[in-house]
């Protein structure tokens, strides 16, 4: 995988998961109010979504069960970009022993039976489109990449016109 990638997927999930994590209950609704219990399916379309959107990488949507840690009518669901574990909700199972939301290896995914789909990324292709998660997911995301943008140039001027002009 791509170092670049990488790292913007890790910048993009630590936001999102901010952005879900901010949203009042009445933002979250029935269908986010224990997130992130639950959630993983939304969650991980939504993700999905996102990267397509501001890496113009498409992900795939894995859905797991037979994880022998949980029960048996347990499944989980998340992204995977690029091979690269992309999972906002992983937090919601005890024993995970994974840190952040981007993994290039993970022995607590491995363990699942994977079933990958393709993602439903419009809304009409839902029967409830989440829109308030995906509002607070993408201004989280957009508020970071204007960040590292604003960042970027401030580094650029400097290393043209000097550290001590002004602008």
């Amino acid at each position: 995988m791509d170092a670049t990638l990488k790292a913007k997927l890790e910048l993009l999930a630590a936001a999102a998961r901010s952005g879900l994590e901010a949203m009042t209950s009445k933002e979250r609704g029935l269908e986010f109010g224990s997130f992130p219990h639950g959630t993983c399916g939304p969650v991980s379309e939504l993700m999905g979504r996102i990267v397509l959107e501001q890496t113009g990488h498409e992900g795939i949507y894995v859905c797991g069960d037979g994880h022998p840690a949980l029960k048996p009518q347990q499944s989980h669901a998340w992204l995977e970009v690029g091979g690269v574990i992309v999972d906002l909700t992983h937090d919601q199972f005890e024993g995970t022993e994974l840190v952040g939301w981007v993994h290039e290896t993970s022995p607590w995914h491995a363990k699942f039976d994977r079933e990958p789909h393709g993602l439903c990324l419009k809304p009409n292709q839902w029967g409830m489109y989440p829109y308030a998660a995906y509002a607070a997911m993408k201004r989280a995301c957009d508020a970071v990449v204007l960040t590292q943008n604003v960042v970027a140039v401030h580094d650029r001027c400097h290393s043209i016109i000097g550290p001590h002009a002004t602008y």
